[in-house]
């Protein structure tokens, strides 16, 4: 397999009847979804003439010809993938937008990367004309008649050849584009098959919008497994009911918080799901909680956890399978080398925290321009995106956060991760987010920000500042203990699902009330 298009071309061939799509009233067969794809596949590649080199940094892990580049402000739906797909098959570049951004962010990033066409419409009119491409964030019209597109989409493309620029903002909200060709994912597809096993039989619900490159290159997956994906146009309790107790869904793949959210309906509606035999996590730890309940729900489900990153794809794996401690984030990924390394480079000792590297074929190509020094970058061979983390003798993998997440209380390093780990292992604390807020003589107050289980009746007895200040004191140094506690029933998320920290930070220090209230 050379593209990522390629394993859906042959089960287009081989199954045309087989349903491969699900979402809500629309559908699509294998044979259908190819001829869409094809038939974009083919507007796509006569852009390839008029259309001019995507300028980017001048770096060597930066690819420089990102052209001819399709920009996608589209929601989830079916006709985003069939875009998506159809630009990678004709070999050009999909430049997937967040309809969600703010107008101001949108119109920023397009007057810094201007694809060639930009689409915001599913209607496949677009695509449907065989003389032009309209590029409908001006209106205008590109001429594509010359040649033969069809022959085109047949021209050698390299497994180094890009096809995706997908934006990641962690939890800062600020985006950096990442840069994949086809094989960083063709390697992901093969290694994942080794740990996850995807049977043509298999039906995926992905409820995550794909504009997200967790729910993307999981819709992807499924459909060159030759599995049936089940996506969602809007993710609403009615919505998740329907899908549930409606389609026989034997897998699902989400974030965290999507997976809290379906677990709440299952719980308050009493739903059986006796089809479902496999669930997987990615984008952030799940919560002890969260994974009890999960294990209660579903029964018969393996849960797998993964932790991985957008610019480096799978790093490590714990799965309900095996005996792995609850507090790691599991052994390396089928086909990558895990190792922590000191900030001279040489290699830590089991136990000590260090920079993580891995060695992989799944990683990107670097961003679209140059960052602050954090984030992807690849040393003597090792690519990182900054977090840090430690090995124990077993090869386990523990993670303490990112180097720009790194707090400094009295001359000391903090990583918030660490106490949030603990403070999640207290049987009241559903949730926990730590954060540092200024200090003129501390350098950061530490302070942290709880969801807990307002149901439990010995909540109001033992869940004071300094019951939890002598929970912590078990577990971690005192110059690690949080100064602050704030409780509340939900953080900000950035659209992708995780806790958005900044926007959290500035909630805490403007004292919004209605929002959060201190543990005193």
């Amino acid at each position: 397999m050379m593209r990522i298009t390629d394993g859906l071309l042959h089960h287009g061939a081989e199954h045309p009847e087989k349903l491969a799509i699900q979402m809500g009233s629309s559908k699509r067969t294998y044979g259908d979804l190819v001829a869409s794809v094809r038939t974009i596949a083919s507007s796509v590649a006569t852009l390839r003439e008029s259309s001019q080199q995507f300028k980017t940094i001048d770096d060597p892990l930066t690819v420089q010809n990102l052209r001819p580049c399709v920009g996608l402000l589209l929601p989830n739906g079916v006709e985003f993938l069939e875009t998506f797909l159809g630009t990678a098959l004709a070999g050009g570049v999909a430049m997937v937008l967040n309809p969600e951004w703010p107008a101001t962010q949108r119109q920023s990033m397009l007057s810094r990367w201007i694809p060639d066409v930009l689409v915001q419409s599913p209607s496949h009119h677009l695509w449907e004309q065989s003389d032009t491409l309209t590029d409908t964030s001006s209106g205008t019209s590109t001429n594509t008649s010359s040649g033969d597109s069809t022959t085109r989409l047949h021209l050698p493309l390299s497994g180094q050849t890009p096809f995706y620029i997908g934006f990641t903002s962690g939890t800062t909200g600020t985006p950096k584009g990442v840069i994949r060709h086809h094989s960083s994912w063709v390697q992901s597809f093969q290694s994942a098959q080794v740990e996850f096993a995807i049977e043509p039989d298999d039906q995926i619900w992905v409820p995550g919008s794909w504009v997200h490159s967790l729910s993307l290159y999981t819709a992807v997956e499924t459909l060159v497994n030759g599995a049936t994906l089940h996506g969602m146009t809007a993710f609403t309790p009615k919505a998740i009911l329907r899908c549930l107790t409606q389609q026989p869904i034997t897998r699902i793949v989400a974030v965290p918080a999507l997976l809290k959210a379906i677990a709440h309906v299952v719980s308050r509606k009493q739903i059986h799901v006796p089809t479902l035999r496999t669930i997987i996590s990615g984008g952030s730890k799940l919560s002890p909680d969260l994974r009890s309940q999960l294990q209660h729900l579903f029964p018969s489900a393996d849960i797998f956890e993964y932790y991985g990153a957008s610019e480096l794809s799978f790093i490590s794996l714990a799965s309900s399978r095996e005996p792995i401690p609850p507090e790691s984030v599991g052994r390396p990924f089928h086909g990558v080398d895990v190792s922590v390394r000191r900030e001279d480079g040489t290699v830590a000792q089991p136990n000590e925290i260090g920079w993580i590297g891995i060695r992989s074929d799944m990683v990107c190509s670097g961003y679209l321009e140059a960052m602050d020094g954090t984030g992807f970058r690849v040393d003597e061979g090792w690519a990182t995106v900054g977090d840090r983390g430690w090995l124990d003798e077993a090869g386990y993998l523990y993670l303490v956060g990112r180097e720009r997440d790194m707090l400094i209380a009295n001359g000391i390093n903090v990583y918030p991760a660490e106490i949030e780990a603990v403070l999640m292992s207290h049987p009241l604390i559903d949730e926990a987010v730590v954060l540092g807020l200024p200090d003129d003589c501390r350098g950061d107050i530490i302070c942290a920000v709880m969801t807990v289980n307002v149901d439990d009746p010995i909540l109001e007895t033992k869940f004071d500042r300094s019951a939890l200040s002598t929970f912590l004191t078990k577990h971690l140094e005192p110059a690690k203990c949080p100064r602050q506690f704030f409780v509340t029933d939900a953080f900000p998320l950035t659209t992708s699902g995780k806790v958005n920290r900044e926007e959290l930070k500035r909630q805490i220090l403007g004292r919004s009330p209605f929002l959060y209230s201190q543990i005193v």
